[in-house]
């Protein structure tokens, strides 16, 4: 990798994290995991019950994940888990009263920081940001699919030396 490739995703990098170290801090000060974070906020800004898939495809969370998240919440009574009408395995997710009252205490506040922020900057700005974030996923989706990796059960054969599409030593120019 170029060295001035290195500095824009080392700043690109510290940029994101700095972003994603606010939403954990909220997450952090509201008792929560960030993944009990994303599904109360998914829930309060649905404001319905939600499919149990959509919050793991929404928030790209795994399954395990957000079923291991949802015991705890519902452990603590702020959601309800119910099966669907008609199945016998789609789990609907709603907040429970106390679930609503939490929401309306810890997660509602950030979302009106979050839209504080985002009407702070002017409409040309928001745009440009919508634009590039959208473009940068399009691109960095598109390099990801030629990365090859080996088999991680072969990891430390002679297939680990060979990691990236790119060559032998990654380059980018």
């Amino acid at each position: 990798m170029s060295d001035n490739a290195a500095t824009l995703l080392e700043r690109f990098n510290r940029s994101w994290k700095g972003i994603d170290r606010v939403y954990h801090e909220i997450a952090r000060r509201s008792g929560l995991s960030d993944c009990a974070f994303w599904i109360l906020y998914a829930l309060r800004d649905a404001g319905t019950t939600m499919p149990q898939s959509d919050l793991s495809q929404v928030w790209l969370y795994s399954r395990q994940t957000v079923s291991s998240t949802l015991r705890q919440l519902e452990e603590r009574d702020l959601i309800t888990v119910e099966y669907a009408t008609g199945s016998r395995r789609d789990k609907q997710i709603g907040l429970t009263e106390a679930g609503a009252r939490f929401a309306q205490i810890y997660i509602e506040p950030a979302m009106n920081a979050e839209k504080r922020a985002l009407t702070a900057l002017d409409e040309r700005d928001r745009d440009m940001m919508f634009t590039l974030i959208d473009h940068y996923a399009t691109l960095l989706n598109e390099a990801m699919e030629t990365v090859r990796l080996p088999d991680p059960a072969t990891f430390g054969g002679p297939e680990a030396d060979r990691l990236t599409a790119d060559g032998p030593d990654g380059d980018i120019d």
